[in-house]
């Protein structure tokens, strides 16, 4: 069975998990996670929740993730989006947040992960997720 989410943005989220910062504290090195990727795990959260299932998926997944980039320019709709961030730290992000939200015990268990980033009319990410089974 597939589980459909879509997100709306007024402007999508473009923090990455690999934006961490370093500090030195008292003689050891603090990774932190600077302001701009505390928001996106906030928003990402916050519209995420309401979607959670009541008991984490346990067998493997596969995981369809597109981002909409919203442009008014009509022209560009659907195309792909090549600017920066790059889609590979997107999906890093958002699915961390899924396993922490208990979508799923594990993001080990997704054996099969499509991602897309293009313009469309609005700004919002479609994830379709659903378990695979045997037969």
């Amino acid at each position: 069975m597939y589980n459909i989410i879509m997100l709306n943005f007024d402007k999508i989220p473009t923090a990455t998990l690999q934006q961490k910062k370093a500090a030195l504290v008292n003689g050891h090195i603090i990774m932190y996670e600077p302001d701009n990727v505390k928001k996106a795990i906030i928003e990402y959260e916050w519209r995420l929740k309401r979607y959670r299932p009541k008991v984490p998926i346990e067998g493997p997944l596969r995981v369809e993730i597109t981002w909409m980039f919203g442009t008014k320019t009509k022209k560009k709709h659907l195309a792909p989006r090549i600017e920066r961030p790059d889609l590979d730290n997107m999906a890093k992000l958002l699915l961390d947040r899924m396993t922490k939200l208990g979508f799923w015990k594990d993001d080990s268990q997704i054996v099969d992960l499509t991602l897309r980033k293009a313009w469309g009319s609005s700004s919002c990410v479609s994830i379709t997720y659903e378990e695979i089974t045997n037969g």
